[in-house]
């Protein structure tokens, strides 16, 4: 079987799985992607990940978070950005991109203050505490031809929709 380029286009988000080898070898996960992919792509199989309730929180409170972004650092011209970027191997949807037209932002808004707070003292070997986000901004600055990208934690509150039973509420206001 011969795989072309459009047969494993990534979403920036795979890319922490994808760069996770050393010496230029594909990890076992790397291998899984790439052939999940294939079989998705041929409509072989369904995706193996379609969110989950930390995910579907991060959507559903995208906007909000996007506005207490702007609103806290005080950032002028700022577009929610709507837009799909592609290239030959990756393409995906940036949260916000900077009037300055040099900088792209990815909004995350954790689970609860606990994910927040372990992100708010991060200090290791990424700029971000974690790689994958790491991978995912590098991705958004060559899809959108930028050279600089932030990761801006901000805390919301948690839909009570997607609480689970044993889950708290907390009134992060």
């Amino acid at each position: 079987m011969i795989l072309q380029a459009d047969d494993l286009k990534a979403r920036p988000s795979a890319l922490g799985i994808i760069m996770g080898g050393e010496d230029n070898e594909l990890t076992q996960t790397a291998k899984n992607w790439v052939e999940e992919t294939y079989l998705v792509s041929h409509d072989m199989m369904q995706p193996s990940f379609s969110g989950n309730k930390y995910t579907k929180k991060g959507w559903a409170v995208e906007d909000d978070a996007i506005d207490d972004y702007v609103k806290f650092t005080k950032v002028e011209r700022v577009i929610k950005n709507e837009e799909r970027f592609d290239n030959e191997f990756i393409g995906g949807t940036p949260d916000v991109l900077l009037m300055d037209g040099k900088t792209v932002v990815d909004i995350k808004s954790p689970w609860s203050h606990i994910q927040f707070n372990k992100y708010a003292s991060y200090s290791g070997k990424y700029p971000c505490p974690n790689a994958g986000y790491f991978w995912q901004l590098q991705a958004y600055m060559w899809l959108t031809n930028t050279t600089q990208a932030e990761l801006a934690y901000v805390l919301m509150n948690t839909p009570k929709r997607f609480l689970d039973q044993g889950d708290v509420f907390t009134d992060y206001e």
